[in-house]
């Protein structure tokens, strides 16, 4: 870190960044106070940026932009399957990562020319600037995430510029005397998102968000009353046999995804995957739960038919999906041993949904509803009854209806 003499708005500056660190403030809103904090302070900032790598299912990264008088104009975020842009590769950030360098500081306005320029330097040129210090801070945490640019561990390359006549003065060294803490802040905002995004996915929205929050007690459950989708994918055990592993799992994520879409959009929980299925429950937080269960089943039906369409005029394989939904009370909550928990539904209406999703092959069936789900549904018009049906390990035989998949 850059010594230099700090300004009583510098110390504030230390002072709220440490507070903004702890409360986890969000890396956009963190970004613009920060850059007006330090314009009122005196050191002339035209425009910012930082890019920083994060753990997240959906993308690799993202990068903000900020400038004067625009405040946080431009914010991108970087896919697993987008390359990085060939001006990666010739940035000072990529250079500063090949050759083990924190930190360069550029004049821009043709001044001496000391080290390296880059292609970057001819656009913030153009656009007026004249000075740009960027560095670098890892965040500790080592990462197999980005495969595109293979950069080992999380962390922010931030960049600065000015377009004061001359470039960057004496301020410089009060900037970079505030940059450590503001990278420490950013991390604790990175890693509270980061931490909220994988919670979810991997446990389901309500879950994950029950887990950070506390309700991680061994035990601790509670009783609800839940619509119950349990979902299989007929064949898939035969397919193994047949298929490569790559292909397989290619072809079980686009299945699952044509399932998983509508559950969550119509406010179902996917609370586990069952290898070639899924168990997801809904309550009444988004409607009537029997109905968006049954709605999300259709839907689940119609685009998985759809790939079975696409698949079979290409003459790939396919797989048939088999749904089954009924309703009861179940127990919702932690599950386990010691020190490897579950966040899930059990009870015995689990079971009979399990029971009835097995029997869907044997009467020809993609669908099969519950007399327990069947009197919550607010239109019955779409279900055949189908008699009375013994399902496995129950005593009584239950009452099923089949649903037309079009409704």
């Amino acid at each position: 870190m850059a010594e230099g003499p700090l300004t009583s708005d510098d110390v504030e500056t230390l002072a709220w960044l440490s507070r903004a660190g702890l409360e986890g403030m969000a890396p956009e809103a963190l970004l613009a106070a920060f850059c007006e904090r330090l314009q009122d302070g005196g050191i002339p900032l035209a425009r910012v940026q930082i890019a920083t790598a994060v753990v997240h299912p959906g993308m690799r990264g993202f990068s903000l932009t900020w400038w004067a008088g625009r405040g946080v104009a431009d914010s991108q975020t970087f896919g697993h399957d987008q390359q990085a842009p060939p001006e990666w590769h010739r940035s000072p950030g990529a250079y500063m990562f090949a050759n083990g360098i924190n930190a360069i500081t550029a004049r821009l306005d043709g001044g001496d020319r000391a080290g390296p320029w880059f292609d970057l330097y001819d656009e913030l040129s153009a656009a007026g600037l004249t000075g740009y210090h960027t560095e670098l801070f890892p965040f500790g945490w080592s990462s197999s995430a980005d495969r595109e640019t293979q950069i080992p561990e999380l962390g922010v390359i931030t960049s600065w510029s000015t377009d004061r006549p001359g470039g960057f003065g004496d301020e410089l060294a009060r900037l970079r005397a505030l940059l450590p803490l503001f990278a420490l802040a950013l991390k604790g905002g990175v890693l509270a998102a980061m931490a909220e995004t994988l919670m979810t996915t991997y446990l389901g929205q309500d879950a994950g968000r029950r887990v950070l929050h506390g309700d991680i007690h061994r035990g601790d459950t509670r009783v609800l009353r839940a619509a119950i989708l349990l979902a299989d994918l007929r064949g898939f055990t035969a397919l193994t046999d047949r298929l490569s592993s790559e292909t397989i799992v290619a072809m079980l994520d686009a299945y699952l995804a044509a399932i998983c879409e509508p559950v969550q959009r119509l406010g179902g929980q996917v609370l586990k995957f069952l290898g070639d299925g899924l168990l997801a429950v809904f309550d009444d937080s988004h409607g009537n739960r029997a109905d968006a269960a049954l709605q999300a089943a259709r839907e689940s039906l119609s685009r998985v038919a759809e790939i079975n369409r696409r698949r079979a005029a290409a003459g790939e394989d396919y797989m048939i999906l088999d749904v089954a939904l009924h309703a009861g009370e179940v127990a919702y909550g932690n599950v386990g041993g010691p020190d490897r928990l579950d966040f899930t539904v059990i009870g015995p209406a689990v079971n009979e949904a399990a029971r009835m999703e097995a029997i869907c092959g044997d009467l020809d069936r993609a669908l099969l509803v519950s007399a327990a789900l069947a009197e919550e549904l607010s239109d019955r018009s779409g279900l055949d009854d189908l008699g009375e049906h013994r399902l496995r390990g129950l005593e009584r035989p239950r009452q099923l209806f089949g649903a037309r998949a079009d409704g």
